[in-house]
């Protein structure tokens, strides 16, 4: 009887710590998940045209943090992609040219990682996001911040949205074609879009 009775003394003591553990596990769960599909496409100018530069070969994974199920901030963040999976629609002349201001041989990965979260705020149905990361390419890591929208739609996460950046700034000289009378501009703007899926879940 004694040995009964201090097994329930013990357990209406751990009950409400408990307790207490699962509230907080439901309140702030951290879920990792992973670059299910995506596309990221480079706009530029140049003394003829304007050039656009697209892949959709990106890999990544993240961390999110979840109130009650509903996403509230990212806690990691990594994106990669290989700088010849980018092509150009102007033809391999302009890939080659490209792949060169790149140093693509020596650096082949381009790599954004996550620094700070600046904002994660829920607007209607989607939700505002300005993140802080190091953006590494050609071997040159800079920090960039960037802005976009983000949506959940069943268990995945979705983000798009644009920012600018200078070639030069990550030591790219611009790629010039037809020996020089084409030069394109050092000002860029990259577009991206970005849907996650939970690791393991329809992942590839």
């Amino acid at each position: 009887m004694f040995v009964a009775n201090q097994r329930q003394n013990h357990m209406k003591i751990l009950l409400p710590f408990i307790s207490a553990l699962l509230v907080l596990m439901t309140t702030n769960a951290q879920t990792t998940y992973t670059l299910s599909n995506g596309e990221l496409t480079i706009e530029g100018t140049s003394t003829m045209h304007d050039w656009t530069a697209t892949t959709t070969s990106l890999d990544g994974e993240g961390a999110f943090i979840f109130e009650k199920g509903i996403p509230v901030s990212i806690e990691k963040l990594k994106v990669t992609t290989k700088a010849k999976s980018i092509k150009s629609e102007k033809g391999s002349t302009m890939d080659k040219n490209m792949y060169k201001a790149l140093n693509a041989d020596k650096y082949p990965t381009l790599t954004f990682v996550l620094t700070n979260v600046d904002y994660f705020r829920k607007n209607g149905t989607s939700y505002d996001v300005k993140i802080t990361g190091k953006l590494t390419v050609a071997g040159t890591t800079k920090t960039v911040s960037i802005t976009g929208k983000g949506t959940q739609a069943g268990t995945g996460i979705s983000f798009s949205g644009n920012f600018k950046l200078k070639m030069t700034d990550f030591n790219v000289e611009p790629p010039s074609l037809f020996f020089g009378t084409l030069n394109t501009g050092d000002d860029i703007t990259i577009r991206y879009r970005a849907s996650f899926s939970p690791t393991g879940y329809g992942s590839r």
